[in-house]
């Protein structure tokens, strides 16, 4: 009778230990050899054509990051209509003032990376929309780019 009570306690314990690795083999494959594809950023389709003529220059903008670092930046701001682009030009100073607000939020880290600088164009661009009681801006685009 002891004899079979110790077989079924084992074969329990073993029935348990082969659902556990299984368990754990379907993790691992899931998440560790196979990972879920983090979704990409979509690309904006722009007709560079129509509204590649209402464009804002920012120039050369420097300042300084969350974590003590410096960068020079320059953007290429695009509108959808001629006044739009004038509102964006004739308030210059507003939008240099909005870029180094986006800015002084960042560390020199997340402006190192791709994803980074589309987080800070998508930034500027919301702040800057605020701003156009007529038109939006479609596309913000980093021309130039240096950290130290």
């Amino acid at each position: 009778m002891r004899v079979k009570q110790r077989l079924i306690g084992l074969s329990l314990i073993l029935i348990v230990s082969i659902a556990v690795l299984v368990v754990v083999i379907v993790v691992l494959n899931q998440f560790v050899f196979h990972p879920p594809e983090q979704p990409k950023a979509q690309a904006v389709e722009v007709d560079i054509g129509k509204y590649g003529k209402y464009v804002v220059e920012t120039g050369d903008i420097t300042t300084d990051l969350k974590d003590n670092h410096y960068v020079l930046l320059n953007l290429t701001i695009m509108t959808d209509s001629k006044k739009a682009q004038e509102t964006l030009s004739e308030g210059l100073f507003i939008v240099k003032r909005e870029v180094i607000g986006v800015l002084s939020e960042m560390s020199s880290d997340q402006l190192s990376t791709e994803s980074g600088v589309s987080e800070m164009e998508r930034a500027v661009q919301k702040r800057l929309e605020t701003y156009l009681p007529e038109g939006k801006v479609i596309l913000v685009v980093t021309t130039k780019k240096v950290i130290q």
